[in-house]
């Protein structure tokens, strides 16, 4: 393991790295310090493939066991409308539509479980397990722990446990952030590698992976060209597209991105005033999304672009000639030596 120091700009005061644990801050300036894992940057990695995704899926998926009745007793006319109002909400979970008319209903289990699911925005207890807001504090899924049977409180007590692991993992896979944000570009692609690795079906892993990679070839291409976003977008073009791919299988992908634009074919400005004033906006996905939306809008390269591709395949296949020849010679010298 090796230790990446960040120093704030203002005081530079370096960290004393002395305890064994995962991060450290400057009592100074409070710059953090992460341990990541020693490695260097490749570019040829393949992190998770579709079948692999597919694989980890099929291992990991859970069941629930939810015991909350379906209606009310139909003794009424109340009750009959009632009963409408609880199966046009199970039908809005179905289609996402997260949108109910149960207010006014009395508490009774099932209405308490289709309000939990509604404000969470989740279609059932599957999703609910993968979210990573905390439901414990939940006025609903209070009076619903009160009502419900002992093998459903039991269950719901587990997916309280999923939520604390997805929200630990989550601020793990997030550090990424502060390593880029310090400028540390290289060893934040390193440390997001590592997530993706260790996280394969969380969302946030590949956006991550996707934020870092595309900071550290900016600051790369930055060095060369005035046109480094066009470069990325067309250089790179296949590699982020089958990122995303796999990421879309991930399980939590909806339950991540229902916030943001989920189809990102629209107009670049419109796209972008979605974020503007929104807290729970994430911005390493937002960048995603946008690479994306260029990637679609500009599907040819601009005239630089193809230029200097051209003139990189020229340098390359000179720079190999060159390679060729020197191991030539080296092979010659060497066997004169053996002789």
């Amino acid at each position: 393991m090796s230790f990446v120091e960040v120093k704030c700009a203002s005081c530079g005061a370096a960290v004393d790295a002395t305890e064994k644990c995962g991060e450290y801050r400057c009592t100074y300036c409070g710059a953090l310090v992460i341990n990541i894992v020693d490695a260097t940057v490749r570019e040829d990695v393949e992190i998770v493939t579709l079948e692999q995704m597919d694989a980890y899926i099929a291992k990991n998926r859970k069941s629930f066991v939810i015991n909350v009745g379906e209606r009310l007793e139909e003794f009424d006319i109340d009750a009959k409308i009632n009963n409408k109002k609880i199966a046009d909400a199970e039908e809005n979970l179905k289609n996402k539509h997260f949108v109910h008319h149960l207010n006014g209903l009395p508490d009774t289990p099932v209405v308490l479980r289709l309000k939990l699911l509604h404000q969470f925005k989740v279609r059932n207890e599957y999703e609910l397990s993968m979210q990573s807001q905390r439901i414990c504090e939940n006025e609903n899924y209070k009076k619903l722990m009160k009502l419900c049977d002992d093998t459903t409180k039991e269950t719901y007590k587990i997916i309280e446990e999923e939520i604390e692991k997805n929200i630990a993992a989550n601020e793990e896979i997030k550090k990424t952030d502060s390593l880029i944000d310090a400028g540390l570009f290289e060893d934040a692609l390193v440390y997001a590698t590592e997530m993706l690795k260790k996280h394969p079906c969380r969302t946030l892993a590949h956006v991550r992976y996707f934020y870092a990679r595309y900071k550290y070839l900016a600051i790369k291409y930055m060095a060369e060209v005035k046109f480094w976003n066009k470069l990325i977008e067309y250089k790179h073009r296949d590699e982020f597209k089958a990122l995303y791919t796999v990421m879309k299988k991930c399980p939590d992908f909806e339950i991540v991105t229902r916030s943001h634009v989920k189809r990102y074919e629209y107009d670049y400005a419109a796209y972008e005033d979605r974020y503007r004033g929104d807290p729970c906006a994430d911005y390493p996905l937002k960048v995603m999304y946008l690479t994306l939306l260029m990637m679609e809008k500009y599907p040819t390269p601009t005239p630089e672009v193809l230029k200097h591709l051209k003139d990189e395949a020229k340098r390359e296949k000179k720079e190999a000639k060159i390679a060729a020849k020197e191991a030539k010679k080296a092979a010659k010298s060497a066997k004169k030596k053996g002789e």
